[in-house]
């Protein structure tokens, strides 16, 4: 079930399929991609032109580093067990006599916070940025979601990431892998539960599969991470079975089936932010596979571009019961506002 990946100091080795390429997601994390910088005692994995790497340095502001920034305690445990800021501090130096851009990326505002909404959200995280206080992260506080305007169902988008059958079904390539979480929350029925009341409600039902051609040609040779696993393991395609959208989510007369979709942002490749502006969405629901990887990458981007995001945690399932509660428990409130279907239907909705 699990495929092994290896990796030397020069190349990454072919991947072999198996029947759950996604099985093993886990190990992709202790690889890398050719063209990746590493911060520690190892600098490259692979040989690469200097001229053509940027080593991207985001947020090495006081805040974060040093102690008396307001962010300080909550990443300080963290910095001082890797030893963070000494080899970050190393492998800069290094990069930069080799020849690389160094570019700093930091985030700053103006002393009132004029480019943040009074309606901003995300958790404490954005409290001990905007107004000072003490910094607790990821934890969404119940008396601001109580003081929340219900949303309008007309300005509402259900958005269904990859509920095709390499995940959901018995004989997909990938249902093994996710099988355990989808079962222990009840996620797929759930999701139809879901869907068909705030379908009834007058809210806008998308459909994001991700699909690709027989060969693969939308994918270059030298791919690499979750989707060269996807490749590796012949998922996904659109002339198959396992590339269609399960029988319980079929889409129905009136949803938004969208176009394009090659990668894990719902938003990147596709027409997806066409369409809910068309529509005049403003609210942006999400539910799917993976919890950690599309999920969470469509999440971030509906926040970015301003949408009101919420994540549904029983509609959601990683490989794993770790994996899912580490994205809805510490990722997620911070770019959405986590919760469960039936409460989103029952004190979220109009």
């Amino acid at each position: 079930m699990n495929m092994k990946l290896k990796l030397n100091t020069t190349r990454t080795r072919a991947l072999r399929p198996s029947r759950c390429p996604l099985a093993s997601l886990r190990s992709l994390r202790s690889t890398s991609a050719r063209n990746v910088s590493r911060v520690g005692s190892r600098a490259w994995t692979h040989a690469v032109d200097p001229s053509k790497t940027a080593v991207v340095l985001i947020e090495y502001q006081n805040e974060f580093t040093t102690e008396g920034g307001k962010l300080h305690e909550a990443v300080k445990g963290v910095m001082e067990s890797s030893g963070m800021l000494k080899n970050t501090k190393e492998v800069v130096e290094k990069a930069r006599s080799k020849g690389c851009k160094i570019v700093h990326a930091p985030i700053t505002f103006s002393d009132d916070y004029k480019e943040l909404s009074t309606g901003i959200y995300g958790g404490k995280l954005h409290d001990a940025v905007k107004a000072a206080k003490r910094s607790v992260l990821f934890c969404f506080e119940e008396e601001t979601r109580r003081k929340r305007r219900k949303m309008d169902a007309s300005k509402t988008a259900v958005v269904l990431i990859e509920y095709q059958n390499e995940f959901t079904t018995e004989g997909g390539k990938l249902h093994d892998a996710v099988k355990g979480v989808m079962e222990s929350s009840g996620m797929l029925g759930k999701s139809k539960d879901l869907v068909d009341k705030a379908r009834s409600k007058g809210c806008k039902i998308v459909h994001a599969p991700i699909t690709f051609s027989d060969d693969y040609r939308e994918l270059s040779d030298g791919i690499y991470g979750i989707l060269a696993n996807v490749k590796a393991g012949g998922c996904f395609k659109a002339s198959e079975w396992g590339g269609k959208i399960c029988d319980e989510m079929k889409p129905a007369e009136g949803d938004i089936v969208i176009e394009g979709k090659r990668g894990l942002d719902g938003f990147a490749s596709t027409n997806l932010d066409f369409v809910l502006r068309q529509n005049n969405i403003e609210n942006v629901v999400l539910g799917g596979f993976l919890t950690n990887c599309c999920v969470e990458s469509t999440m971030r981007t509906a926040y970015e571009k301003g949408y009101n995001v919420i994540t549904l945690t029983d509609c959601t399932a990683a490989t794993s019961e770790e994996e899912q509660a580490a994205s809805v428990e510490k990722t997620y409130p911070m770019f959405s506002k986590p919760m469960t279907s039936s409460a989103f239907l029952e004190s979220e909705l109009n």
